[in-house]
């Protein structure tokens, strides 16, 4: 378990313990991401502008594209 942080140009961050944090590995869009969830320790989402939509499945260390609508240019 863990703090997960998204924010511009694509980043994502990871923390155990909320003071120190890392950047994941692997994020495959530079947009403004919004909002994340997981619904375990494994398995999330985080969206963001242009309908972008990504998702994880190794609790935040890679993220797959899942959908970007470049041509909406609208957060989720």
């Amino acid at each position: 378990a863990g703090l997960i942080a998204v924010g511009k140009h694509g980043t994502v961050i990871k923390s155990v313990d909320g003071n120190n944090w890392q950047q994941a590995q692997s994020v495959p869009t530079q947009v403004l991401l919004t909002a994340v969830e997981f619904t375990n320790d494994s398995n999330g989402w985080a969206c963001g502008h242009d309908a972008t939509i990504i998702n994880t499945t190794d609790g935040g260390e890679n993220w797959q594209l899942q959908q970007a609508k470049l041509s909406l240019d609208k957060p989720c």
